[in-house]
């Protein structure tokens, strides 16, 4: 049997869209120039930005590809570009009513003989041609298409080309099969892309789906996750001066609203009135769309809103009946409609697979664990209640992974399934007056410290070498986000020796024993044990990493270590080697982080040398292959010589004049960002990719995309389910993680080095079969749950397409 994969990009011919008419207009001159004079007086109340004005415009008015006022002012580049001319009266009359709000100095500058249409091709306006190619598609997608083909059925399809989060897209009229279903629309993403030693920019197709909230609010039911983050809102206005009943829909913010201010929700920036003018005065708030989504979904009235349902911010109480993904099929058609309606795309050479180049017996175990060194002794404090400890210790002599138990008794003692003797002390813990929520009305802004110098000073601390002190940590609803204690608790643990893993109250349900049992595996995981499949990875080689962990706005270097099982961390501003337990419970001594200034040269020579010099002791150490794998993201601002532009896949990325010379050197960048392209896999006659396959597989240009096996939770998904049929069924698909081995010219120790990765994804403890990165890397992002300040908000993604396994 023969499987190819094929990515979900097309090579675009030179002159691709660029004869494409269209009208554009410029900024008026006057505009600029009191703009500009005013910035630099510094005299403007408000800093000039009008992305709201934006949204209102690209909502009123569907032939529009772009919008740019900033851009327009600072480069003199095209103010509008659209596909039709938009009546200047109405651009006036719409620019004037905004200025009056907000920069009333400029409401009399703006003049009907500044909004004059020009028609020209896109090559022939100033500014890169190439960055319009992806809204221009979107556009040319939505003229084009009004129907999708599922086998023997045709569903009506109306696209909307959009900008979400910068992206151009297309969205479906939201869609669903019964009346009973909830709604969902389909999505295609266009981004121009390169890859990895290549300067060649291409475009990539993702799809997907967009989920939303249509559950109206209640007061009985918390509606935001968290106060800090974003949702979206996207909104479209019919044009009051027009008959057409034309709609194209722009994308809004919406927070959470604090109580005091008389409402549940607000709009990023205050624009209730935004659209007044053309409602005949009526203002746009955001409670009104949460309190009723169906009918502004449904468009009842002239103004349409879908509110974007994220797990990330909006509570489970308000998640749809439809369930994130989509169908195989689904996939594939809608990237077969982009060459369909675009003739002169070419698909790319599709990627081969790449047999395993040995097969271990066992590859796949997790069982028995393999311990740290020196380690004779587990002890698993359960901090909550007697009912929970009395279920941890039911549910691991119980409990079995891959068909063996994970703790056996042997007369009084309970003892690890592990290749060497390891025993396990389960004991119960009150956590009275020491685990509970910070205490802001007493401490403030030390509210943290005060809980976690608590929590230091009343545990006694653990130094022993050949024991691993965990806790289970049970943990109830908080009042409220200021309050949550977890990364307290977390922290004053790591300081008196314990790694921690958090549980929520038992519900007398299946499910809690399963949640025990991961917490469990989570905290060996932590401690350092590896799973049995270790046991047969014979690399003969040191795999050595590097990391950046984000703590604010500043970074901690950290490079993991690998020498045949002898796991190692090394973090910046600490001296030694550290075991994984240690480097858990040691994080908070990290020193000489980097400033969030990506242009700093000092910080990234200060990463270099880190790296260069613990590279150098390792060789001196271990002399044999030492495989450096470095994530992709390095590349922004640290490490220039792995941009796709710089790669040379024949040759190693400087780091040094001595290791330049250094044959034993192989570098390995992993790219498992959002840039890597969706994809399908064509096993033998099915040209469509509707299966289930996974593997290792190589480009013509030398270089790998690794899919994960799926989990067995994935069981249920059957290959010909579709969204539109199956809306309650979650249909995921793994996401391809790019490898790029660097500085091996022979095809079969490149073969060796990608496979080294794709195996490295298989060896986390916790996870059934893949991981995202693979286990060095991952294994140095667990320390970030252990630094104190780390607040991070991560980025929000409202896009559901798929996931990294």
């Amino acid at each position: 049997m023969s499987k190819e994969l094929e990515l979900f990009i097309y090579e675009m011919p030179d002159d691709f869209l660029l004869d494409e008419e269209v009208y554009y207009m410029y900024f008026p001159k006057q505009l600029i120039e009191f703009v500009k004079k005013k910035q630099q007086e510094k005299k403007f109340k408000f800093p000039f930005r009008l992305s709201t004005l934006n949204n209102k415009v690209k909502s009123l008015f569907p032939q529009i590809i772009s919008l740019q006022i900033n851009e327009a002012i600072k480069n003199e580049e095209p103010w509008i570009i659209a596909k039709q001319e938009v009546p200047s009266d109405q651009l006036k009359y719409i620019y004037k009513e905004y200025f009056k709000l907000i920069y009333d100095e400029l409401r009399d500058k703006v003049t009907g003989q500044d909004f004059i249409w020009k028609k020209g091709k896109i090559k022939e306006i100033k500014g890169d041609p190439f960055q319009w190619i992806p809204a221009i598609t979107a556009h040319g997608l939505a003229e084009r298409v009004d129907h999708l083909t599922l086998g023997d059925r045709t569903i009506p399809l109306t696209l909307y080309p959009i900008t979400f989060n910068g992206v151009s897209e297309c969205i479906s009229e939201p869609v669903r099969h019964t009346e009973k279903d909830d709604y969902f629309s389909y999505v295609l993403r266009f981004k121009l892309v390169t890859r990895g030693g290549e300067g060649i920019q291409r475009l990539s197709v993702s799809t997907g789906i967009r989920r939303y909230i249509q559950k109206p609010y209640s007061k009985k039911r918390k509606l935001f996750q968290s106060y800090k983050k974003f949702g979206s809102v996207l909104l479209g206005v019919k044009n009051p001066f027009t008959n057409r009943g034309d709609i194209s829909f722009s994308q809004l913010r919406v927070k959470y609203a604090h109580p005091n201010e008389g409402k549940f929700s607000k709009w990023e920036s205050g624009e209730e009135r935004l659209f007044s003018d053309v409602l005949f005065g009526k203002e746009i708030h955001s409670d009104q769309i949460f309190e009723d989504p169906l009918h502004y979904l449904e468009g009842r009235d002239e103004l349409r809103a879908f509110i974007v349902y994220s797990y990330q911010i909006y509570t489970d109480k308000y998640s749809p009946k439809v369930k994130s993904g989509m169908g195989l099929e689904e996939r594939s058609t809608l990237f077969n409609l982009i060459q369909e309606k675009f003739p002169e795309l070419i698909r790319v050479p599709k990627s081969i697979f790449i047999k395993k180049i040995s097969k271990e017996k066992g590859e796949n175990e997790r069982l028995p664990l393999i311990s740290p060194a020196n380690i004779s002794k587990v002890v698993l404090e359960v901090w909550g209640s007697v009912e929970l400890y009395e279920k941890v210790i039911g549910v691991l002599l119980r409990k079995e992974i891959d068909g063996k138990p994970l703790v056996f008794r042997e007369g009084d003692s309970f003892l690890l399934q592990a290749t060497s003797r390891v025993e396990i002390e389960i004991v119960h813990k009150d956590p009275e007056g020491i685990i509970h929520e910070l205490e802001n009305e007493k401490y403030g802004d030390k509210a943290l410290q005060a809980y976690v110098s608590n929590i230091s000073s009343t545990i006694e601390k653990e130094n022993s070498n050949n024991q691993i002190l965990l806790g289970l940590v049970e943990i109830d609803k908080l009042n409220g986000e200021t309050y949550d204690h977890k990364q307290g608790t977390r922290i004053g643990l790591a300081r008196v020796g314990r790694i921690s893993q958090f549980i929520h109250p038992l519900e007398g349900k299946s499910a809690d024993e399963e949640r025990i049992l991961n917490g469990f595996i989570d905290l060996l995981s932590d401690a350092g044990f590896l799973r049995n499949n270790w046991s047969v990875f014979e690399s003969n080689s040191t795999i050595m990493s590097l990391s950046l962990i984000k703590n604010k706005k500043v970074y901690i270097p950290v490079i993991t270590r690998i020498i045949e099982q002898n796991v190692e961390l090394k973090i910046y501003g600490i001296d030694e080697w550290l075991s994984p337990s240690q480097a858990l419970t040691s994080a908070e001594k990290a020193k000489g982080v980097f400033n969030d200034k990506y242009g700093e040269t000092i910080n990234k020579d200060r990463l270099r040398r880190f790296l260069v010099e613990n590279i150098k002791d390792t060789l001196n150490r271990a002399d044999q292959r030492l495989y450096l794998l470095l994530d992709a993201t390095l590349r922004h601002g640290w490490m220039n010589q792995i941009t796709n532009s710089n790669l040379n896949i024949d040759t190693v990325p400087y780091l040094d004049n001595l290791l330049k010379r250094d044959a034993r050197i192989k570098v390995i960048r992993i790219n498992t960002t959002d840039e890597i392209p969706q994809y399908r896999i064509i096993k033998n006659e099915d040209e469509q990719g509707v299966n289930k396959e996974s593997g290792l597989f190589r480009d013509p240009k030398g270089i790998y995309y690794s899919v994960g096996l799926r989990p067995s939770t994935w069981k249920k998904q059957r290959n010909q389910f579709t969204k539109y049929d199956q809306p309650n069924v979650q249909l995921l698909q793994q996401r391809a993680v790019e490898i790029i081995p660097l500085g091996l010219s022979d095809e079969n120790e490149r073969d060796e080095a990608a496979h080294l990765v794709y195996r490295l994804r298989k060896m986390n403890l916790t996870y059934e079969k893949h991981t995202e990165q693979p286990y060095p890397i991952h294994k140095a992002s667990a320390i970030r749950k252990y630094i104190e300040d780390n607040v991070t908000i991560d980025f929000v993604e409202e896009f559901e397409d798929d996931v990294l396994i």
